[in-house]
């Protein structure tokens, strides 16, 4: 059996990952990161995720995209993306990035509270790991 994840981040920056990590290790999640976005788009097809953060600018295969090859494969009825960049969009760019299938756009930099509140518009309430004594 593939093992399912709820949350997979897509960044050509290791070092936004790292952070974006961080943010949400208090947290029950099971993540998967990819520098890579043409891998992260081949093990979306074979095990969806429940919410994909994706940035927009990356050199192989941009956020745009990205996205629509995962229009193409039909992966909305899996899961929900998140848009991470730091560009600038005005109202008309981020009416066509949610027409694309982007539900919402985080801009960088973030906080944990954007993160957790996008997340918890798709799973609900998040749990946080229990503390060992």
């Amino acid at each position: 059996m593939t093992e399912k994840f709820d949350l997979y981040i897509v960044d050509d920056d290791p070092k936004i990952i790292e952070v974006m990590l961080s943010m949400l290790a208090p947290y029950e999640l099971k993540i998967k990161t990819f520098t890579d976005p043409i891998e992260a788009l081949k093990q979306l097809t074979d095990t969806p995720a429940r919410v994909v953060f994706l940035d927009y600018n990356m050199p192989t295969l941009n956020g745009k995209n990205f996205i629509i090859r995962m229009s193409e494969r039909y992966l909305f009825q899996y899961c929900t993306t998140f848009l991470v960049t730091a560009q600038q969009f005005d109202q008309m760019n981020i009416d066509l990035l949610h027409t694309l299938g982007f539900s919402k756009v985080i801009q960088k930099p973030f906080t944990e509270k954007d993160l957790i509140g996008a997340i918890s518009e798709v799973v609900g309430v998040m749990k946080k790991k229990k503390m060992s004594a």
